[in-house]
Formats: structure tokens, C-alpha cells, sequence
């Protein structure tokens, strides 16, 4: 894992009870992490009056107001390459308002972690935040947000945040607004290499203010490596893993999360792999000997659902799902296949000696094929079979359930060809 980047800031914007357009951060790239922040007077409301086709999220616990100081306000959200610059309207008074990018972080519903927030009613030049939060991956990006009432165009948080936890800090917003009452913002970054306490934040004001305030982090990409003779590999957490790989002889793999898993690869001798999700995973690979592999989850597998030549001997693979799975493609010797589910599955391949492979469900199969030696094919299912074949150069069995088009058959004795 890497710790998320700083991309750039967009221009910061101000206006008193009017509304204002808040411009897009230079050079953003597809999967940039965006955090909009904007303040307003404490007894004003913002309201997004178009989200220019974001799908943001509030920080939690926000908006944050207390006796005398700004309302803060910080939404993030994935830039997908399609969205344009937000519209925010304040109910009274002023708004200001800016926009930040990063790279490398998870791309995930959890890209946010460890939020917390607060305020402080006394005027005064000296800002402290000592969080409760800690961090439960490596490698977060820690942001802080501080606001100031002071009426002034003048930035106020010209000197350096500090914060004895983390590393390479750096402010990159400071901005501040005379319209109405006034009022502004500041924005600090800093790295935490290992999961941990946020720790607390200060820095000194240019002038005397009451003070609204938030820190959080941002996840980085998850990317997992493990390569051993003899080992085993377990994650559970609710965040996205992005990329993982495992290579080695004689050990286990198994993984829980309720969030996507985009990629996956499992190369092992005598091991097993196991995971349990709720929602896609869109690539698994799986190359083993002698290992069993298997996979439940509630939720769409949205891509690609590959094993690919799975040198199974002996060896098992099944999959228990919800919704479509639209490509398996399956090789071994000498091992089984089975599949549950209440949806599409558009392909399906199993190539195998002395192997079964058996299918339940009740949604269309358009493409199914088996090619094996002395090994069985059931299927049993209420919708349309669109395509059968093909069982090759054996004398297998494949049977067909009730309730399709193609009736209750039986094909005995299938030698090498196309049959079905």
C-alpha cells in the first residue's frame, strides 16, 4: 500500500446570500478521491442545488456549528471522469467554498475512515484537536479542517499545522471571505504509516476566533502480496481491496468484506481458498493443486468471474450466490463443480478427467460447455438452456432436468463431438 497523493485545489469561491459555483480541482483523473469543503455563517444552511452529477457523501457528524463560529461543511466523493462543478446556495449571510483532489485511494464506499469532529466557542488564535480516532489501515491520508469567523480577505492559517503522529504535513487550503460577517477555512494533510491514534492537531491563527473543526482520513488502494512455502492468508474488514495476490506451496486463503473485491489471485499446491461477501467481486483467479476453492456471497459478480485452469487433483470449486455471474471458465482433473444461484450465468466452461460438475438455478444459461473424461454434467433449472455442448471424447453421462425446453433427457455414451 501507498500513501494517497495530493493531486491540486480548485479555485476557492465566496459570496455573500448568493449562490456559488465551485470549480473542479486541475488535472483530476478517473478514481480521485474529491473533498468539497465549504463554510457558512452558524445559524445558516448550505444547500446543494446541484450536485453536478456527484454522488457525495458527508462527512460524519457534519455540518458542525457552535456558539459564534462557522458552519462547517465537508463532502467527498469518486471522480469518474463525467461530473462538473457543484452549485452551492447559503440560506444567509456568506459562503465560501473549495475543492481538493487525491490519488491512490481506496475507491470504495469506506474510502473515508476515522472521522471526528468538534468546536470551540472561545476566541482565541490557538487551535488544538485532540482526536479520539485512530486509523484501522496502514497508510491513511489524515486530513483536518479548521474554520475562522475573523472578517478578512486575508488567509489565517498561514502557519504550519502540526501534529506529532503523522508525517509530511502540509496545508493546502487557506481562504477566507469579508462578505457578511466573514469567515474562511484552512486545510492540512498528513500521512500515518501505520494503523493508529490520528493523534492531535494544532496551529496557530493569524487572528483571535472561534473555531468549528473535523479531521479524517483517507484510505489508500489495498494491495495485498503474500508468496511462502507454507502459510496462510485471512482478511476481514469492511473496506475495498483493490488488488491481491498469493503464491506459494501448502497453505490457505480466505477472505470476508462487504464491500467490492476487484481483484484477486491465488496460486498455491495443496491449499484451499475460501470468501464470503455481500457485495461484486469482479475478477478471482485460481491456480492450485490439490485445493478445494469456494465462494458465497448475496450480491452481483459484475465482470469477470474466472478461475482459469485450476489443476485441481483432486479438487473442488462452488460458488453460492444471489445475482449473475457472467463468466466461469473452469480446468482441472479429477475434480467437482458445483453452482447455486437465482440468476444469469451467460457462460460457463468446464474441461476436466473424472470430474462432475453440477448447476442449480432458474434464470437463463445461454452458453454451457463441458469437456471431460468419465466424469458427470447435471443441470437443473426452469428457464431457457440456449445452448448445449459439448461433451467430448468420453463416455459420460449428462443429464437434464425438468422444466426447460429440452425436457427430461439422458445422453449416454457421448463420444468425441459436439452433442446436445
Amino acid at each position: 500500500m501507498a500513501v494517497p497523493v495530493f493531486r491540486s485545489v480548485g479555485t476557492p469561491v465566496s459570496a455573500g446570500a448568493a449562490p456559488v459555483t465551485v470549480g473542479l480541482p486541475a488535472g483530476l483523473a478517473v478514481n480521485d478521491v474529491v473533498a468539497l469543503v465549504a463554510t457558512t455563517l452558524n445559524t445558516s444552511l448550505i444547500t446543494m442545488a446541484d450536485s453536478g452529477g456527484w454522488a457525495w457523501t458527508l462527512v460524519d457528524g457534519l455540518p458542525i456549528d457552535g456558539s459564534h463560529t462557522e458552519r462547517l461543511y465537508v463532502w467527498y466523493a469518486l471522480y469518474t471522469g463525467k461530473q462538473t462543478a457543484p452549485l452551492l446556495v447559503p440560506s444567509t449571510d456568506h459562503i465560501t467554498a473549495q475543492m481538493g483532489a487525491w490519488s491512490g485511494c481506496s475507491q470504495s464506499s469506506f474510502v473515508v475512515n476515522a472521522e471526528e469532529g468538534g468546536s470551540n466557542a472561545t476566541s482565541t488564535a490557538t487551535f488544538l484537536f485532540s482526536t479520539a480516532i485512530s486509523t484501522n489501515v496502514a497508510d491513511c491520508l489524515n486530513l483536518v479542517v479548521c474554520t475562522s469567523v475573523y472578517d478578512s480577505t486575508a488567509p489565517q492559517f498561514s502557519s504550519p499545522f502540526l501534529n506529532t503522529n503523522l508525517t509530511s504535513i502540509t496545508t493546502r487550503m487557506n481562504y477566507s471571505t469579508n462578505y457578511g460577517m466573514g469567515g474562511g477555512f484552512g486545510l492540512a494533510e498528513g500521512a500515518l504509516a501505520t494503523a493508529g491514534p490520528v493523534g492531535t492537531w494544532s496551529t496557530t491563527l493569524a487572528h483571535a476566533s472561534a473555531q468549528s473543526y473535523v479531521a479524517f482520513a483517507l484510505r489508500p488502494t489495498v494491495s495485498y502480496l503474500l508468496t511462502a512455502a507454507s502459510g496462510d492468508f485471512s482478511s476481514a474488514g469492511a473496506g475495498v481491496q483493490s488488488g491481491w495476490a498469493m503464491s506459494g506451496n501448502s497453505g490457505s486463503f480466505s477472505l470476508s468484506v462487504s464491500n467490492p473485491v476487484a481483484a484477486l489471485s491465488r496460486q498455491l499446491q495443496a491449499a484451499s481458498f475460501a470468501m464470503t461477501g455481500v457485495i461484486a467481486s469482479k475478477f478471482l483467479s485460481l491456480v492450485t493443486v490439490e485445493g478445494s476453492f469456494t465462494y458465497s456471497g448475496t450480491d452481483a459478480i459484475l465482470s469477470r468471474y474466472v478461475v482459469r485452469e485450476l489443476g485441481a487433483y483432486p479438487g473442488s470449486f462452488s460458488v453460492a450466490g444471489g445475482l449473475a455471474n457472467k463468466h466461469i471458465d473452469r480446468q482441472g482433473e479429477s475434480a467437482s463443480f458445483a453452482m447455486g444461484g437465482s440468476e444469469a450465468y451467460s457462460a460457463w466452461g468446464l474441461s476436466a478427467n473424472g470430474a462432475s460438475f453440477g448447476y442449480a438455478g432458474y434464470a437463463a444459461r445461454k452458453v454451457e460447455e463441458l469437456l471431460h473424461r468419465g466424469g458427470s454434467y447435471g443441470f437443473v433449472g426452469r428457464d431457457a438452456i440456449l445452448k448445449v455442448g459439448k461433451i467430448d471424447e468420453a463416455h459420460p453421462r449428462m443429464a437434464l432436468g425438468t422444466g426447460n425446453p429440452l425436457g427430461t433427457n439422458t445422453i449416454n455414451e457421448a463420444r468425441s463431438g459436439r452433442n446436445g
